[in-house]
């Protein structure tokens, strides 16, 4: 299992939740629910009542398109949410 995969998906997973937290006052785990809903959800950032802004929105659908997750195995993935999970 490549741990470098592992971590590359954790940090943009980290960077995405911390500019989706300071944009919406939320806290780090409603932040990276928000992310993981946006991932699936085609990987494109979703606004509700203008927020976050559309700057914010663009910076993270281009972080969205390059996450890792098709060369990733399942169990990979799922290390790289719990290792946000964790923090």
């Amino acid at each position: 299992m490549p741990q470098i995969e592992i971590e590359t998906l954790f940090n943009k997973l980290d960077t995405s939740v911390k500019l989706i937290q300071s944009e919406l006052d939320v806290s780090y785990l409603e932040a990276l629910l928000e992310t993981g809903e946006n991932i699936l959800d085609g990987r494109v950032a979703r606004q509700v009542d203008g927020l976050p802004t559309q700057t914010v929105i663009e910076k993270l659908t281009n972080l969205y398109q390059t996450l890792p997750i098709e060369s990733m195995e399942p169990e990979e993935i799922r290390k790289a949410f719990q290792l946000a999970l964790l923090k």
